[in-house]
């Protein structure tokens, strides 16, 4: 949901509390840097809400989901972030 950009959905699974909001991918890319990536801001939130530790982890490129936030030039994501 979060590599599509399904912000709702994506929401609406991390407030659900069924699946671990700090899962990385074979890049090394969290939830949030994807609903950060694709601009998620309700989803980026639920999942700070949710404990999602990874704000500063880095993927095998070295960003951030504030980086990727900030390279999309999504001002409201930088916010949340």
């Amino acid at each position: 949901a979060a590599e599509l950009g399904h912000d709702e959905v994506l929401a609406l699974l991390v407030n659900s509390g069924r699946f671990e909001v700090n899962l990385k991918d074979s890049r090394d890319r969290t939830v949030l840097w994807w609903a950060s990536k694709n601009g998620c801001e309700t989803a980026a939130r639920s999942l700070l809400v949710a404990g999602s530790a990874m704000v500063n982890s880095k993927d095998k490129d070295n960003k951030t989901p504030l980086y990727v936030a900030v390279e999309q030039g999504n001002k409201a994501m930088v916010e949340v972030l």
